[in-house]
Order: structure tokens, then sequence, then C-alpha cells
């Protein structure tokens, strides 16, 4: 078995691990899908009661775009977290010894439970969202393009955790930076309100960045799920995918190596 195809296999490993870890937590997931109902059934209240008259916009679409927007945010869990908590104890020394590198397997097994938390939020809200709306604004051939881009959303949110987490190597604790970030996450990513309701600065800046690709653009097809509006979702969320990669990449590395040079 080669190199590649044993880190592959260790990160599956850690990755179904995840996933099974994420499925014991039923007092968690119930948590979880308690806090995911209120913006939805508050914010299907409020598109309810808004004149939406040259919106472009329906209080049914927009109650389905909450629902994306939100099972996206709360799939992850809190990761930088848990590694700024092995950064200050010194358990990440540990970690750096064995063949998978730290980043790769904390990244790989809260992909595993972030991936089952989606699912599980994904089939809740889309039976609570037809309820409350009585519509499926989504055509079923685009269900999958939907799933994906939603996988791919939470999965960034994922990664830019991971990147905070390390950033415990330089500055002590990383929650004044994860504050930034899920601010700006909420206000450009579009989390409660599409950009298409932004003034047309904003929109037109806030459309390429990290932010809308992870929120914005998989809970776009819930306004407009034609072929081309999928292909530039997608098409978006795998440019900054790849970024985000290599950008985690870069900082877990320069971390290991300060760690290896000064210690934890």
């Amino acid at each position: 078995m080669s190199e590649i195809a044993r880190t592959l296999d260790a990160a599956l490993a850690f990755l179904r691990l995840g996933w099974r870890e994420a499925a014991a937590d039923r007092f968690g997931l119930l948590g979880r899908v308690l806090l995911y109902s209120l913006p939805v059934l508050i914010f299907g209240a409020i598109w309810r009661a808004t004149p939406l008259a040259g919106s472009g916009h329906d209080a049914e679409q927009l109650t389905w775009y909450v629902v994306i927007t939100e099972a996206v945010i709360f799939a992850p869990g809190f990761v930088f977290r848990e590694i700024e908590e092995d950064i200050r104890t010194g358990a990440i020394e540990s970690a750096l010894t064995r063949p998978l590198a730290y980043g790769l397997a904390r990244v790989a097994e809260e992909a595993g439970g972030t991936l089952f938390r989606l699912a599980c939020l994904g089939v809740y809200g889309a039976i609570l969202a037809r309820v409350m709306t009585g519509v499926l604004p989504i055509p079923a051939s685009a269900v999958p393009a939907l799933a994906l881009a939603m996988a791919i959303g939470a999965m960034l949110a994922l990664l830019f955790q991971v990147a905070i987490g390390f950033l415990t190597a330089w500055v002590g604790t990383p929650a004044p930076a994860y504050w930034i970030w899920q601010k700006v996450m909420f206000v450009i990513g579009g989390l409660f309100l599409p950009l298409t309701l932004y003034p047309d600065w904003i929109r037109e800046a806030g459309i390429a960045t990290p932010f809308a690709a992870l929120l914005y653009h998989p809970a776009s097809l819930a306004l407009d799920a034609s072929p081309q509006a999928i292909l530039g979702v997608l098409g978006w969320q795998v440019f900054w995918l790849a970024v985000a990669a290599v950008s985690v990449t870069a900082i877990a590395t320069a971390a290991t190596r300060r760690f290896i040079r000064e210690g934890v």
C-alpha cells in the first residue's frame, strides 16, 4: 500500500469515527435540533409578515433560504476550541508523533461528525419547511446539487475553524478571531438575508467572498435552482474550498514547525 493510500485509509477511519461519535451523541443532537428550530420558526414568521413586493422573492423561498443557511451553520461543532485546548495543555505533542498529521486527523474526524449532523438537520429542516410553507421551491433534480453545496459549505466552516484553532500557536487564545469571523460570516455570508436583498455595492463585493460560498451560495438554490445557477454556486464553492484547504495546510504546517522548534 502506497503512502497516499495509507493516509487516505487513516483519514477515512477518523471520518467514520467522527460519524459514529456524532450518532452516539443523541442528547447533543436533540439540543442542536431545538436550537436550529428557533431561528427557522422566527424568520419564517417574519417573512410571512413582511411585504416582499418588488424584492423578487416570496416568503416561502426566504423561509427555505433560512432553513438551508441555519443547517449549514449548525452542523459543525467547535473544533477551534478543541485544538486550542490540545495546544494549551500540551496534548498536541503526542499527537504530532502519529503517522497521520494532527491537522488532517482533526479535519477528518470533525468532518464525519459534521456530515452526520448536516444530514439530520437537512432532513428535519426540509420537513419543517414543507410544513411551514406547503411548497418545495427546489426541483427534485436539483436536490443532489443542493445537498452537495450544503456539504461544501459546512466543510468550509470546519476548515475556517481549524485555521482559527491553530492561531493559538501565536496568539494564546483564538476566541477573538473566531468572534470576528463569525460576525462577518453572518453579515457578508447572508445568514438571514440573501445577498440579493443587500445594497448593490455590498452584494457585488460579498458574493465573491468565502463567506458567501459558505452560506449564501448553497441557500441561493432555494431562490434559483436552474442549471446555470447550480454551476455558478458549485464553481465558487470548489474554488474557495481549494483555497481554504491550502491555507489550513500552510497554517498547520507553520504551527507544527513552531512547536517542534520552540515547544508547546
